[in-house]
């Protein structure tokens, strides 16, 4: 290898990697390349409105995922869940939590790593997985609790 492809080689991993991190921030300012919304699913906003929330839902499962702005692995989960509350529309309520503007709401449900995914119905957490998991998992694992 000459010099020159050397060289030309290390330009293009440079340029890959600005090009990962401009994504990364991308993804942090809630922003696809179009300037879409990040998510769809609602974010819980103060624990009134999650009190809110849990008492409408009380017959019906509804899913939260415990997350952060800075999360890799959460940004991961998110087109995951956005199919999946797609795939379960007037079924199963989807909610995420952001667990450095809502620290409190996560105490309750011993969140100790993010993303942190539980599955509630009647209040009760019946179902909860931690970290990163395929979209047929969380399919699967849904399909216990909903009703038909």
């Amino acid at each position: 290898m000459n010099p020159t492809s050397r060289i030309g080689f290390l330009q293009i991993a440079a340029a890959g990697l600005f090009l990962t991190l401009w994504a990364c921030t991308d993804a942090d300012t809630g922003r696809s390349a179009k300037g879409a919304s990040a998510s769809s699913i609602p974010s819980v906003e103060s624990l009134q409105q999650w009190e809110n929330i849990l008492s409408a839902s009380e017959s019906g499962l509804l899913v939260a995922e415990f997350y952060a702005q800075w999360c890799a692995p959460c940004r991961e989960m998110a087109p995951i869940l956005e199919a999946l509350s797609e795939k379960y529309r007037n079924r199963v309520l989807f909610y995420r939590i952001d667990i450095d503007a809502q620290r409190s709401l996560s105490e309750p449900y011993r969140v100790r790593g993010i993303p942190f995914t539980v599955l509630i119905r009647n209040r009760e957490v019946v179902d909860s997985l931690l970290g990163v998991h395929s979209k047929r998992r969380l399919s699967e694992r849904i399909e216990r609790y909903v009703e038909p």
